[in-house]
């Protein structure tokens, strides 16, 4: 723990909040002061945490300044996944990676702490998406051959390419089989004597050129929903029982026996959303993951956070009511956004919060409070360098952050 980090243990109400059980709220706290709490939090309990943000950009410059200050964690932006009812990919390849890499480096073990965005805690997963488990290893001279090989890249959803182009892309020339697993941050290349794995290197996108040479590999998945052929054939058949109840309407009969040949086809993932509740029998919230791992759980600002909410839910159900007049879905399978004061009062509330306030507004009421007097000094407003030496001397064991 860096002397930046370590100096609020100085603070003998700050150090009573974090052995207590209860939530906390602490107020007064601009931007980087919330990083600087967050942070400080998690290394002296030595626990990995999460901070719910409303927006990407404020979650962004929340990376930025937990960055500045650490020195010992894994810092990770976790992108929200959107609820899409299209049967078209609304988001990058890019942002599902990142996702898989965050849960796998929490499934490693490894001291991380997650910055995110309301939305991403307001929707249920499924339980796949969250048990990022699926690696393939490679060794030099491991006995295969290519087809195996592409069978089971491609059934950790990778696409096959003329040339490796992106995380989650692999290609084959002759004895050569390029891949980029989106656990590295650069592909590899593997090439064959025979039926036999004679070299493993990293090389250069652009350039072609190798980097390393290493003597094994772990190919993590690139889907976060490998979704079993049992699942699928369930799916299905749900579908066509619903064929039955739709029978009088071309459009919606149209919109199942198209979805259910995409399911025929293996192509189930813009469709998740969909048919969410075939797809599973239980809901389950992305922070019940993070709780079971016992992470420090971080709320910024929370009226703000329950009015972004409030503005989601009004997006979603007016999406949802367009799309259900054009009978283009069943709405009682839908994968639907749940208000983050639900989710505060179901989840959240049973376990320890750190509630991050510059104000002391809150609509909350009856949480332990804890005051710090933070402010953000700058050659352009030289009055408060004047008054820092009199606030040092009347607040000794209070935190000036300076930044």
């Amino acid at each position: 723990m860096n002397s930046i980090v370590n100096s609020l243990n100085g603070n003998k109400d700050y150090v009573k909040m974090l052995k207590d059980s209860n939530s906390y709220l602490i107020t007064g706290l601009n931007d980087s002061a919330k990083a600087l709490i967050a942070l400080s939090a998690c290394a002296v309990k030595n626990k990995s945490g999460i901070i719910i943000l409303k927006s990407v950009q404020s979650a962004k410059k929340m990376v930025y300044d937990l960055e500045f200050f650490n020195d010992e964690y894994d810092i990770c932006y976790l992108p929200s996944t959107p609820i899409n009812y299209y049967n078209v990919s609304t988001e990058s390849r890019e942002e599902e990676n990142q996702r898989i890499n965050v849960y796998k480096k929490i499934l490693e073990n490894k001291k991380v702490i997650v910055v995110t965005t309301v939305d991403f805690v307001m929707q249920n997963v499924l339980s796949e998406s969250l048990n990022i488990t699926t690696n393939f290893k490679l060794k030099n001279s491991d006995k295969t051959d290519i087809e195996t090989l592409v069978k089971t890249f491609t059934s950790l959803g990778y696409t096959r390419h003329d040339a490796v182009e992106g995380k989650g892309t692999f290609s084959v020339r002759g004895d050569i089989v390029d891949i980029f697993p989106v656990n590295m941050d650069n592909p590899c290349r593997i090439e064959f004597l025979f039926d036999e794995i004679d070299s493993i290197r990293t090389f250069d996108v652009l350039s072609q050129r190798s980097i390393d040479t290493l003597k094994e590999i772990s190919v993590c998945q690139t889907e976060e929903n490998l979704i079993s052929d049992n699942k699928i054939e369930y799916v299905i058949s749900k579908l066509e029982e619903l064929l039955e109840k739709y029978n009088s309407s071309v459009k919606m009969s149209d919109e199942i026996s198209s979805d259910i040949e995409r399911l025929r086809k293996g192509d189930y993932k813009n469709l998740i959303s969909k048919y969410y509740k075939l797809f599973t029998d239980k809901d389950y919230n992305p922070l019940e993951f993070f709780i079971s791992k016992d992470f420090e759980i971080f709320i910024d600002e929370y009226d703000r956070l329950i009015e972004k909410s409030q503005n989601i839910i009004y997006e979603n159900e007016e999406v949802i009511s367009h799309l259900v007049k054009k009978e283009y879905i069943d709405s009682q399978f839908l994968n639907k956004y749940v208000p983050f004061e639900k989710i505060y009062n179901d989840i959240l509330n049973n376990n320890k919060i750190y509630l991050l306030q510059k104000l002391n507004d809150i609509s909350l009421k009856g949480i332990n409070t804890i005051d710090f007097d933070t402010k953000e000094l700058s050659i352009y407003r030289q009055s408060l360098f004047e008054t820092l030496p009199v606030d040092i001397a009347k607040n000794k064991d209070k935190i000036i952050v300076i930044s």
